[in-house]
């Protein structure tokens, strides 16, 4: 007796998140609302999440990044990945860590926000 065996292999085209450079800084305006760019794109299949993390100036950036706690003021759009500040105020100043994630690995950049212009008295 022969036996037949039929086999179906399916392809799944999977790839990493991928974040392009966009540039180091931004700069932006105190008392304005801001929107940062993570990176000029990112991608990746499945369609990657995002996290930011922030660490001020004057910290030593080795000791670390905290992650971003404060609702009422930053978001993140879903699709783009880009970090939105309701009200840019001068201790947003600092580095920030973007951060691309999916099932496949993830990817991250840095980017140095400066916020300008004169803080009432």
């Amino acid at each position: 007796m022969a036996f037949s065996h039929n086999f179906v292999i399916f392809f799944f085209d999977a790839d990493g998140p991928e974040i392009e450079p966009l540039g180091e800084s931004f700069v932006t305006q105190y008392n304005l609302s801001a929107h940062i760019p993570c990176g000029g794109e990112a991608r990746g299949n499945p369609p990657p999440t995002f996290q930011w993390m922030y660490g001020s100036m004057e910290e030593n950036v080795g000791r670390g990044l905290s992650q971003l706690s404060f609702p009422d003021r930053f978001s993140v759009d879903r699709d783009s990945g880009e970090l939105m500040l309701s009200v840019a105020w001068h201790t947003d100043s600092g580095v920030y860590q973007c951060t691309a994630s999916n099932s496949i690995g993830n990817a991250s950049t840095f980017i140095s926000v400066l916020v300008l212009g004169m803080q009432p008295v």
